[in-house]
């Protein structure tokens, strides 16, 4: 379906037109918002069950349009129709049309600008990662793929909110095998879901079919997954986000000279939001930075058609900076360990509620025959902030003895944030 005939659709469901007013949406966390910060702010069409209207944009790709091959290569090769293969843009339309939503009125295409106003959606991919490690059966493939559910404003081209969609898998290669088939079809069975029955069969399943098989994950169906559990509120809560995240020069001398450390920085920044919005509920906005010029969001829907995205400006914001990595061989393992500082700050008042110190390290054995080292320390930064998100609300004296360069000052200052995350 193309974008104008998106729209033609789009504008026949319209029932009512949407007027700006003075409330944004986001998760289901019922926060106050404390800013004084102008908001990004629409009253939105509802239902008779109080069921929003939303218009499904399709996929979309972040960053740069002349980036997207290089970032993206797995999903555009998928992301092609043929009469043998519906695109995966096609697949996930229908995977939306045979569900429900007990919170969302969700249409197929996209609002017609001229006669009306909407909310839409787009699935924003922003992440296709393989890391691979040699062992002695062969190697060990870790797959990743992530992306945002973007609800925007399309009349005003601002995001509204977004939740994190990411789907992982591990591989054993056998020696032998042909690698770059090894790496088409994971990514495929990432995307499009292994059902239950021969994986050969996945083209040619039909999405009912798909779902009532079940799958081994994929992408389509936990985006599904995730717009059944989406409720958007009239209010308007606090706004996080991720507003830098680097690798200091001692970091980067460290890890080998071809590693893309833009790469990583981006890569981290998103690990640590996704786990923060999904642990607390809350509106963290995307890590914009490669993907943004001033505060515009860059993205490129999957016909083609570019658009920039105002960002809203966030309540809270995180600091984070990678200040050193080591390794140290102990027994059978090795430790990689990484320190980093943290900040919190209230954007308003620009206090900063936390600034610390922090240091984690992750043990890995010693008979890989190749072993990927930045990942490992990766793993190290990665538990590290699983640990500090946790601690944000349920702070703990002994993690703060083990884990902080100034356990004392840390967790007072962890104390006095907790209540913003502890809520019911």
């Amino acid at each position: 379906m193309t974008f104008n005939a998106r729209l033609f659709i789009a504008y026949c469901f319209i029932t009512v037109s949407l007027t700006t007013a003075c409330s944004s949406t986001t998760t289901n966390a019922a926060l106050n918002n404390e800013s004084t910060n102008n908001n990004i702010a629409t009253e939105y069409t509802t239902f008779e069950d109080d069921k929003r209207e939303v218009f499904f944009a399709g996929i979309s790709y972040l960053g740069e349009a002349s980036k997207l091959k290089q970032r993206y290569p797995h999903v555009l090769a998928l992301n092609t129709f043929s009469e043998k293969r519906p695109s995966v843009d096609r697949l996930l339309e229908e995977f939306i049309t045979v569900n429900t939503y007990p919170h969302l009125q969700l249409n197929n295409g996209l609002a017609n600008l001229k006669d009306g106003e909407s909310i839409v959606v787009s699935l924003a991919i922003e992440l296709e990662r393989v890391i691979i490690e040699e062992i002695r059966s062969g190697q060990k493939l870790y797959f990743e793929v992530g992306a945002q559910l973007m609800f925007m404003d399309f009349e005003t081209m601002s995001l509204i909110t977004s939740y994190p969609v990411r789907v992982t898998k591990n591989v054993i290669k056998p020696v032998g095998q042909d690698l770059s088939q090894v790496i088409d079809d994971n990514f495929k069975s990432l995307y499009l879901g292994s059902p239950i029955k021969a994986n050969a069969q996945i083209n040619k399943l039909t999405p009912e079919a798909s779902i009532q098989q079940g799958s081994s994950g994929g992408l389509l169906n936990r985006t599904i997954e995730v717009l059944k559990q989406v409720q958007l509120l009239d209010t308007a809560p606090l706004r996080f986000q991720v507003d830098s995240l680097e690798l200091t020069d001692s970091v980067r001398t460290k890890l080998p000279p071809e590693t893309q450390f833009e790469d990583i920085e981006h890569y981290l920044a998103q690990h640590f939001t996704r786990n923060f919005a999904q642990t607390y509920e809350v509106n963290a906005l995307p890590f914009s930075k490669g993907h943004t010029v001033g505060n515009k969001m860059m993205g490129q829907f999957a016909n083609g058609d570019i658009y920039q995205l105002d960002i809203p400006e966030s309540d809270y914001t995180f600091d984070m900076k990678v200040l050193d990595i080591k390794k140290v061989t102990k027994g059978a393992h090795i430790l990689f360990a990484s320190r980093l500082s943290f900040a919190l700050t209230h954007t308003a008042s620009e206090q900063t509620e936390i600034a610390g110190k922090f240091h984690y390290s992750v043990p890995k054995f010693k008979n890989y025959k190749s072993m990927d080292e930045t990942s490992a320390y990766e793993d190290a930064t990665e538990e590290l902030f699983l640990d500090i998100i946790e601690q944000l609300s349920k702070p703990s004296k002994e993690w703060h003895k083990r884990h902080s360069n100034n356990h004392k000052k840390s967790y007072q200052e962890f104390k006095q944030v907790q209540e913003l995350l502890n809520y019911d």
